[in-house]
C-alpha cells in the first residue's frame, strides 16, 4: 500500500484530512465539553484520531479486528461521534463508508487482545506512518511495550452489510446510500 515516494496510502490520506477538514469546531467542543484539557492536547488527540481514520480509508480490515484504544485518542474519536453531521460528512467524505463504533466490555477487550487485535493495530499503523505516527499514537506504542494498553471499541470486522439501515431506509449501507446520492440533499 505504498505511493508516491514509497509513502503508504494511509499517510497520503492523512495529509488530505489534515489540509482540508475544518477542524476548529471540533477542537473548540472537545475543550468547551471535557474530552481535552486544551486546544494544543485536542489538536495531538485529533491528529491520533485521523490516521487511526486514514488506516480504515485504505484498508478495510474485514479479516482481523482493528481497533481503538482505552484514552485520550479514544476521547477525541468520542468527541468527533458526537457531532454526528461533521462524522457522517467526514465518513463519506475521507474514509467512504460510516466507521461503526462498537464498546467493547473487558472480557470482549481481553479476547481481542487474545486474538491479536491490538498488535495487529499497533503493527498497521506503526508500519502506515513510521516516523510521522502522532506523539498521540506513540504513546499507544508504548503503552503497548510495557503491557499497558487496552481496547475500548472495534470498529470493524467485516465492516460490510449493516442490517439496521437497510431495515430502516431501505438501503444495505451507506456506500449504497451515498452511491445514489451524489452529495447530500440537505442539512438534517
Amino acid at each position: 500500500m505504498k505511493h508516491g515516494l514509497n509513502e503508504h496510502l494511509a499517510l497520503v490520506k492523512f495529509r488530505e484530512m489534515k489540509s482540508t477538514f475544518q477542524t476548529a469546531p471540533l477542537l473548540q467542543f472537545a475543550v468547551k465539553d471535557g474530552y481535552a484539557p486544551d486546544q494544543a492536547a485536542a489538536q495531538v488527540n485529533l491528529d491520533g484520531v485521523l490516521q487511526w481514520l486514514a488506516c480504515h480509508a485504505v484498508k478495510e480490515h474485514a479479516d482481523q479486528p482493528y481497533v481503538m484504544m482505552n484514552g485520550p485518542v479514544d476521547q477525541m474519536y468520542h468527541a468527533l461521534m458526537l457531532n454526528t453531521r461533521m462524522y457522517l460528512h467526514f465518513c463519506r467524505e475521507y474514509i467512504g463508508f460510516y466507521i461503526h463504533h462498537t464498546p467493547v466490555d473487558d472480557v470482549q477487550a481481553d479476547e481481542i487482545k487474545l486474538v491479536g487485535g491490538i498488535d495487529y493495530t499497533m503493527h498497521f499503523l506503526t508500519e502506515a506512518f513510521g516516523a510521522e505516527l502522532s506523539p498521540a499514537l506513540q504513546q499507544w506504542v508504548q503503552s503497548h511495550a510495557d503491557g499497558d494498553l487496552s481496547a475500548s471499541s472495534v470498529s470493524c470486522v467485516g465492516n460490510g452489510t449493516d442490517y439496521a439501515p437497510d431495515q430502516l431506509l431501505g438501503i444495505t449501507d451507506f456506500r449504497s446510500f451515498w452511491d445514489r446520492e451524489a452529495a447530500p440533499a440537505a442539512t438534517a
